[in-house]
Formats: structure tokens, sequence, C-alpha cells
């Protein structure tokens, strides 16, 4: 998505990511508020973490920076943990209850040729909030960086994210995470790219035997429609296609044990 920002101008940017494939309108509902909150105390006192857990999809959230894994890969705004340590998509009523269907995600912004690269060590409060009755939803995570940081490629941005989710049974199985983006300097920029760095994963290990399979079979897609007034809008999934490295055709998980539901 490519605008403007001029200073002072603020853009909040919706993102859902949802593992279901058909809505359930199921009245029932059963509020659960519970979550798994974690703030090492040897850690900066920044950073933050938490596990969503109130619904049929876990994942991790976090204001760090890095990946889990080995090596530690900068990234923007991070969500989910590329290491398996946390829950990243994991989807209950999947095939697999380990199955983690997110390896990691990122949140990109690119100004004028150049990649807005926010720091843990600007972040502010991390808040988790399951009790206020004034909120869009019962389980909230927030938090918000800036660039300030960056050196020379300093742009003066700052970026709030805040995640969303419920528990009721016909809403349990999505995140929708907001983001609050804010030109707080005196340089007005022309061009503004805001998009989201997702590395997927359809299956689980191979063939359910813990080989270490998950990307082998993932097929990803794109469907370009329109909207309402007649807009282009686009949409990016991805489908579980035939692994190679499993004897005969097992797209769709048919195969026993399923890789993949």
């Amino acid at each position: 998505m490519r605008i403007s920002v001029n200073k002072w101008f603020r853009i909040v940017f919706i993102l859902v990511i949802s593992l279901s494939l058909m809505a359930n309108f199921a009245l029932a509902r059963n509020k659960n508020h519970d979550g798994t909150k974690s703030n090492d105390l040897m850690k900066p006192a920044t950073l933050g973490e938490t596990v969503i857990n109130i619904g049929t999809v876990h994942n991790y959230f976090g204001n760090s920076t890095n990946t889990k894994a080995s090596g530690g890969d900068e990234q923007t705004f991070l969500i989910g943990a590329d290491d398996l340590s946390e829950p990243s998509m994991m989807w209950l009523e999947g095939g697999y209850a380990d199955n983690h269907y997110l390896y990691f995600a990122a949140t990109r912004i690119g100004l004028d040729g150049n990649e807005v690269r926010f720091s843990t060590l600007t972040s502010d409060d991390f808040t988790v909030d399951t009790n206020d009755p004034d909120a869009v939803s019962p389980y909230e995570v927030s938090f918000s960086m800036t660039d300030e940081l960056a050196g020379a490629l300093t742009k003066g941005i700052t970026c709030k994210q805040t995640v969303h989710a419920w528990s009721e049974s016909y809403r349990d199985d999505f995140f929708i995470i907001e983001y609050d983006i804010t030109n707080t300097g005196s340089t007005n920029y022309s061009d503004c790219y805001i998009w989201m760095h997702v590395d997927a994963d359809i299956s689980a290990a191979a063939g359910g035997s813990g080989t270490l399979g998950f990307w082998r079979d993932d097929f990803p897609s794109s469907y370009v429609g329109t909207d309402a007034n007649g807009n282009p809008e686009t949409i990016s999934y991805m489908l579980d296609a035939n692994n190679p490295d499993i004897a005969g055709d097992d797209t769709g998980g048919k195969l026993t044990p399923k890789e993949s539901l």
C-alpha cells in the first residue's frame, strides 16, 4: 500500500489474521479471559511478551524486534516465535495440536527508499488488558515504538500496535491487529509503503513423524477482486499442496496420519 505521509499525519492500518475458511455464526458465548503473560526480569524493562490463548487460535506477541531462533534476525514489530518455544498461530481445531501455522510475521514500513527500523529500547508500556468493559475486545495487547535510535536513517515515526482477540465461538479463530502510524518528525514524506511480511506454514512435521517438513507443501497464492466501490482488493492465502518428499499425493492432508487440516 502506497501513501503520502505529511507531518502529524496519522494512519490506522488494520490487519485481520484468520485460520477460518468459513465463518461460524453460532451465538454461543463462553467468555474466558485467561491468558499467559510473562516478563523476564533479567530482560530490559522495555521488553514485554504474551501468548493470546482465549480462543481456538493461540499466538505469541511481543515487542521484541529480534527473532527467537539462533541468529536472532532483526525484524520490525515481530509476531510469532520462530523457534517454536511459544505458540505461533496454533489452531486447536487442526489436525495436530502442536502444528504452528506461522513461522513468524513482521510489519514493514518503507519511507523514501529506506525501511523504518523500530527499536525495543524506545517502546512504551507493554499492556495486556483483559478486564476493560469499554475495550473493543476482551483481550487486547498494545505497545508502541519509535525509530529514534536508527541513526542517520531516523525518520521520526511512531507506530502503535494493538492486537484484539475474542473467545466467543463465532469469533474465536482470528486476531485483528491494528497499527496506528504517526509522523511526529519535521519532514513530509511523499512515498510511504506499508506491508506485512508473513512466513506461514501449512503442515505439521512430515507425516506427523517429527521430521521438519513444515514448509515443503506450502502453496502461496492470492486473489484480486474489487470492493463495494469498485476498488481493487487483494487477499493472500496458502493451501496444503503435495509434499514431494512424502510417498503418494498428500494434497489437502489426505494421507494418514494427516500433515494438515
